[in-house]
């Protein structure tokens, strides 16, 4: 397991990574972060969606709703 304040740093660059290869949603970032990690680092939520808001904030990514026809609508 990787500790969590070692990779603190990182969280934003590796969302970022992710979602240079196209448009994603919160839970699907998570399970990305967990595969490339071979399950060592699990992103809690928490600090996901402050992550999420701190990009959106400084402009670094725009958030929107998906189209989905059927479930919750997810936010990419």
């Amino acid at each position: 397991m990787i500790s969590s304040d070692i990779i603190r740093g990182y969280n934003d660059t590796i969302i970022l990574s992710i979602l240079l290869e196209g448009d994603s949603y919160g839970y699907e970032i998570s399970k990305n972060i967990k595969s490339i990690t071979d399950d060592k680092y699990i992103i809690k939520e928490t600090t996901l969606y402050s992550a999420f808001t701190r990009l959106e904030k400084n402009g670094y990514i725009i958030a929107f709703y998906g189209d989905e026809t059927f479930g919750k609508r997810r936010k990419y």
